[in-house]
């Protein structure tokens, strides 16, 4: 873990004191597969669909096959990091995680990103890019699902339709759901109560919203995405005026547009709460993140950047948080209308994995 700025070990974010999805350490693309795999046999552990308060700060990378229940997945643990062409497999399916060249990430604000391997139908599982004692990852992974415009055929009718000046509250339940996926709320449907939704419509049904973080055939196509994050202002950050990670591939770019606009982000990982830890995340469009389970920041809705700051310490006793314990956060977004998209996050959280990958089963 780097100690020159407040530690942000191993997310999304470089904004953790620690490296928050993973500091991108300049050495980490020089580990090899042999390092990989000698530790990728390391002890390992199970967690539910969100971590216990007992949770342990070691875990374990099971492998797991994507079609295994939530109560199976295995939620990482302290192995070293793969080499970017040589990186252990998802699962008995076969979907490699293998780390794109220094080459493909696209050099955001502030760190980088670069888009991966396709993963097949209704495929999830461990990614076996995990954390080692006292080193932070270098690469974050998460999960990108690409969706047409409810303008194109076929398209989905919750992408390039509504508009929103802010973030609308209550789309999704303050709980997260046993498959670690948000549970549909809203109130914001067609038709809707002018109170809870400012903005107007921002869903059509609980059908559809189903389908923004689940493989669904003929709906979207669903990527690998490996974000780096960079030392900035005593965090850690991972900050892009300019997001698009899904340019030229899936469904292709937005008609009439130059970028791919509809896509959905989502990101599972650990930490370890210590004390004096912050979570900030900036964007548009709809953005909700849970820390133990727990809805801890919610931008939901058609909206223009905007931001939310969490201070851990503010939220433990009503998250459960004790200090010296790991807990999951984890991270879903939609991008889903033309003009803009941006995605920041700071943060100097105790990363204990670079993400995985939770099971996903066709709805």
């Amino acid at each position: 873990m780097m100690h020159s700025v407040p530690t942000l070990r191993s997310w999304f974010g470089q904004t953790s004191r620690y490296h928050p999805f993973g500091l991108w350490l300049p050495g980490f693309l020089a580990f090899s597969l042999g390092i990989l795999l000698a530790c990728s046999s390391d002890e390992g552990g199970t967690a539910g669909p969100a971590a216990a308060h007992d949770a342990s700060s070691k875990g374990g990378s099971g492998g797991h096959s994507f079609d295994a229940s939530p109560e199976e997945t295995s939620t990482g643990g302290h192995f070293i990091d793969a080499s970017p062409q040589e990186t252990s497999t998802g699962g008995s399916s076969g979907n490699a995680v293998v780390v794109p060249p220094e080459s493909s990430f696209v050099q955001a604000d502030i760190g980088s990103y670069a888009l991966g391997e396709a993963i097949k139908a209704a495929e999830s599982g461990d990614t076996g890019l995990n954390t080692v004692d006292g080193e932070g990852c270098e690469v974050m992974l998460a999960i990108v699902r690409d969706f047409k415009g409810a303008n194109e055929p076929g398209g989905h009718p919750d992408f390039a339709v509504f508009v929103g000046a802010d973030a609308t509250l209550g789309l999704v339940t303050s709980a997260l759901g046993t498959d670690r996926k948000p549970v549909y709320h809203s109130a914001c449907e067609a038709s809707f109560d002018p109170q809870a939704c400012p903005f107007g419509q921002q869903t059509t049904n609980q059908n559809n919203f189903d389908q923004w973080y689940r493989y669904t055939e003929n709906v979207n196509k669903v990527y690998q995405l490996f974000l780096k994050f960079a030392p900035h202002e005593g965090v850690y950050t991972f900050m892009s005026s300019a997001f698009f990670p899904l340019d030229n591939k899936g469904w292709g770019n937005t008609p009439g547009y130059d970028h791919n606009f509809g896509f959905t982000t989502e990101l599972h990982t650990r930490f370890k709460y210590e004390g004096g830890e912050i979570f900030r995340f900036t964007g548009d469009d709809d953005v909700w993140v849970f820390i133990n389970g727990e809805l801890a920041v919610d931008l939901g809705g058609l909206h223009p950047p905007v931001s939310k700051t969490i201070e851990l310490d503010a939220i433990a006793a009503d998250f459960g948080l004790v200090k010296g314990k790991a807990y999951s956060i984890e991270l879903f977004h939609a991008e889903r209308r033309p003009e803009g998209s941006n995605f920041r996050v700071d943060t100097n959280l105790d990363f204990l994995d670079c993400g995985s990958v939770v099971p996903d089963r066709p709805k």
